[in-house]
């Protein structure tokens, strides 16, 4: 009795293997987008988080934090939501301020403390120690206002200077995932007395 053996030939094996390549060229981008996606709205989710606890701080103490002159590390350009200790003690308006921001790229050296290395979201206010600079009070014409801004460099991954928008700042640096879900920009929340004219970034 003769036995039938039954195989695949090489061409059934290769429509298959193109198949499988163009399923997974569909899929693998459509999987990053998602990705980002949701560390778009983590990102927006904490931001949230820290404005209440800023507006909480804000109504205890007429004003948002600077921070500045109590030991806290910040850069000749911004602070950090991580250097933010008023925020948790004495009153604990909220639990850590232990945030990572996922969009940025390294961690980088901040001006002051070398040894020291940041990668929390940035924190601006608009009545404290950032506005006090040279450069910023100059842009701001010594009109100083109790505002704040948290930011993320964003899905660039790339500082884009959002927190200049209420002073002047191109709008081009808020995020807008309408421009492309990784597009240039910095994701932005502002908060307090900022202009009217800003357009919120998240």
């Amino acid at each position: 009795m003769k036995t039938v053996r039954c195989a695949f030939t090489l061409i059934e094996l290769l429509i298959v293997v193109a198949i499988i390549g163009i399923l997974a060229a569909i899929a693998v981008p459509n999987f990053m987008n998602a990705r980002t996606r949701a560390n778009v709205a983590r990102v927006m989710g904490d931001h949230k988080a820290i404005g209440s606890a800023l507006e909480m701080y804000m109504l205890d103490h007429n004003d948002f934090p600077w921070p500045i002159g109590n030991g806290q590390g910040h850069s000749g350009y911004s602070v950090y939501v991580e250097y933010l200790h008023e925020l948790t003690t004495p009153v604990p308006y909220i639990a850590t301020v232990a945030y990572t921001d996922i969009f940025r790229p390294q961690r980088e050296n901040t001006q002051w403390y070398p040894e020291d290395t940041i990668y929390s979201y940035q924190y601006v206010s608009y009545n404290g120690s950032w506005a006090r600079l040279s450069n910023v009070s100059a842009a701001m014409h010594d009109r100083y206002f109790k505002g704040y801004c948290v930011s993320s460099y964003g899905p660039d991954k790339g500082a884009n200077g959002v927190e200049w928008v209420p002073i002047g700042g191109s709008l081009a640096s808020i995020y807008n995932p309408s421009n492309g879900l990784i597009s240039a920009g910095d994701i932005g929340r502002f908060g307090g007395d900022v202009p009217a004219a800003t357009v919120l970034g998240g």
